[in-house]
């Protein structure tokens, strides 16, 4: 195991680019962490970022071996907010009994810092194999609570929490307690979902390659509104205080499709964006997120172009983006109206009228849709999996917002 920070000083340098001026950030400092704990390297891929409610940031992903004894685990790393590694736990779900090659999907935090991932696992030798998905709970020092195997497929792909509730989806959506005990199961096995939401009521919001359904809190289904093109595998939704929705899909022609839903399950609007997309390269995901106002920001990229959307609810475009910068893989939105925007390796922060006013490369190579971004005040930590002395690590860099 091989544990590495880096310390930089605080470099700040302007640029006049399009008549606007762009600053160049380096971070405060930055982690990488590399599981190997023998000769033989091994490749840490991070598919999840958060932030514990004492400040400190979790990395979660894969630690894989490869070879002819591969191996393929989950791994979690805790740092504080000073980039010190409090902890690092690799787990297997068999425990060795069998190989497992598990990849996290999603990851939540609770009030009192306990973490909830959700993961899809090919089981060799399993008698719940070889497909499947799981559910399991760590403690806030990283030891394993329980682990449930909740589908017989790779399908679970989004995690929520709200009041002691887990809500997971993909083949069908599932509600748990904090201590594993499920509450309702949901079957659409013709709607394979990639994302769930929630509403004041406990509304579940369930969207994916078919269109979006509304469940009510006990599980009954409400309403479904279909969509009108062919999907590729990203759908992501919002909901408005009012009780409507906006759903956004990436579409086969790596287009945007943008719906608006009323509480009863009536289409208000709808609207296809086109970007200038034109990679042969796997599509970013598609991200929308609302501010206090309800102004609504969609991105949507591929490996070499980056969308970058704010529209009011009714649909009218506020501004768009459009830069070669390669793939968004997260975004977070400052109280001021700026968007922090993560993903292969350039990062960026947009003031609140679209203009960029700030870039942050990570100078190294990474893997595609690992970029995570969480923040507290002005602090921002942003995570990938970056290629170092020959390998696949975590990186973590934390940066001061200015």
């Amino acid at each position: 195991m091989k544990n590495a920070i880096l310390k930089t000083s605080t470099l700040i340098t302007a640029l006049s680019l399009s008549g606007c001026n762009v600053t160049f950030i380096t971070p405060d400092w930055i982690q990488f962490y590399d599981n190997s704990k023998t000769e033989a390297p091994t490749v840490e891929w991070l598919s999840a970022q958060a932030m514990d409610n004492a400040g400190n940031i979790l990395l979660a992903g894969e630690t894989i071996k490869t070879g002819t004894d591969r191996t393929q685990n989950m791994l979690l790393v805790k740092y504080n907010a000073s980039g010190d590694t409090l902890w690092t736990v690799e787990h297997d779900v068999t425990y060795g009994l069998s190989r497992s090659d598990e990849n996290i999907t999603a990851m939540v935090i609770d009030d009192v810092d306990n973490i909830y991932v959700t993961a899809t696992a090919y089981l060799q030798n399993h008698d719940q194999g070889p497909r499947a998905s799981l559910l399991a709970k760590f403690s806030s020092d990283g030891n394993i609570i329980w682990q449930h195997i909740i589908s017989d497929e790779n399908d679970v792909r989004d995690l929520e929490l709200k009041n002691n509730k887990l809500y997971v989806t993909g083949l069908s959506t599932q509600v748990y307690n904090t201590n594993g005990e499920q509450l309702l199961n949901i079957e659409h096995p013709d709607q394979q979902a990639w994302d769930i939401e929630l509403d004041t009521n406990d509304n579940m919001y369930v969207s994916g390659r078919n269109g979006i359904s509304k469940y009510n809190a006990i599980g009954q289904l409400e309403w479904t509104q279909a969509q009108t093109e062919d999907t590729f595998a990203e759908a992501a939704t919002t909901v408005l205080a009012d009780g409507s929705v906006i759903s956004i899909i990436l579409t086969k022609g790596r287009n945007l499709q943008i719906q608006a839903i009323d509480a009863n399950g009536q289409l208000l609007w709808r609207n296809n964006v086109y970007g200038n997309h034109d990679s042969y390269a796997l599509p970013g995901p598609v991200i929308i997120q609302q501010n206090v106002q309800e102004e609504l920001f969609i991105a949507f990229s591929d490996g070499s172009n980056r969308e970058l959307i704010k529209m009011q609810t009714n649909g009218d475009v506020i501004w768009h983006s459009s830069s070669q910068q390669g793939e968004i893989s997260a975004f977070s939105l400052g109280d001021d109206g700026s968007v922090f925007v993560v993903g292969n390796g350039n990062n960026e922060k947009y003031n609140a009228d679209g203009v960029l006013i700030a870039i942050a490369s990570t100078g190294y190579e990474v893997q595609q849709r690992t970029g995570k971004i969480v923040r507290k005040g002005d602090d921002v930590y942003v995570g990938y999996s970056t290629f170092i002395n020959n390998n696949f690590d975590f990186y973590l860099a934390k940066y001061t917002d200015r």
